[in-house]
């Protein structure tokens, strides 16, 4: 019966009990028991106690499965979560490894370009040590909005990692990837952010980079977009470089923050 309560619900555990009762009865009756049988205090208290314990597993197994509801949804939301960063709510790393390998698979079966942008934080050790790590947290998050209002809805934000963000935009060449990728900077340059007294003025870099002429794979892609960036973060920050094939050899610079 307790089984019953726990694996096949409360209803079944009901009918459980009802059918235990009966059988009691019935043993009752062609035992020759009769009369004060029924009124005996032994009969019913071994009635009530079959009640009592279909009652107790019947709401213990109503419990355990809100228990299994409670931790499948959280299970889902999990799911969901996993691909979500928890600072700016853009798409993280694992979506970037998902969706660019499909990204690219589209544009060569349709014969339509995708461009990739790595965007990179300006000064945000700057800020984090001299405003604090939440001023930091704060010009990531501002980043990210700045992205997610001048990007198209078919367009993907990604923060791919600390202060570096990446965005595909799907069906653009380099000439229209550049335009609001431009815009970004533009909005970005010399943002300042302050406290007790002390200001630290910012801006981002990027490195622009279209598939297939300038990579045949994500991490080809990734990877020429980097070297873009660091030639970005070479020749002063605060702008946008589009790759070019000497670039290939450019190195992360020293102090690149």
């Amino acid at each position: 019966m307790i089984l019953g309560g726990l694996t096949a619900g409360p209803r079944a555990t009901i009918v459980i009990a009802g059918a235990a009762t009966l059988g009691f009865l019935g043993a009752t009756l062609l035992s020759g028991i009769t009369g004060a049988a029924f009124v005996s205090v032994t009969w019913w208290g071994n009635a009530i106690a079959v009640w009592i314990v279909a009652a107790t597993a019947g709401l213990v197994g109503i419990e355990v499965n809100r228990t299994h509801r409670r931790m499948a949804e959280q299970m889902e939301r999990s799911e969901l979560y996993s691909n979500v960063d928890w600072l700016t709510g853009l798409y993280n790393r694992r979506h970037l490894e998902f969706v660019l390998p499909q990204e690219i698979a589209r544009a060569h079966r349709n014969g339509r370009p995708v461009s990739l942008l790595i965007v990179d934080a300006d000064h945000l050790k700057a800020v984090n040590d001299n405003l604090g790590h939440l001023m930091g947290d704060q010009l990531l998050t501002h980043i990210s909005e700045v992205m997610k209002l001048q990007m198209r809805l078919v367009d993907t934000v990604i923060r791919f990692g600390g202060d570096e963000f990446v965005i595909i935009m799907p069906d653009t060449d380099s000439a229209g990837a550049f335009i609001p990728s431009e815009r970004i900077r533009a909005v970005m340059s010399g943002y300042e952010l302050s406290a007790d007294g002390i200001a630290v003025e910012t801006s981002i870099s990027a490195g622009l980079v279209t598939f297939p002429e300038d990579a045949q794979d994500g991490s080809s892609l990734l990877a020429a977009a980097d070297s873009a960036l660091y030639v970005s973060k070479r020749d002063g920050r605060d702008r946008v470089t589009v790759y070019r094939p000497e670039y290939s050899g450019v190195t992360e610079p020293v102090g690149r923050d």
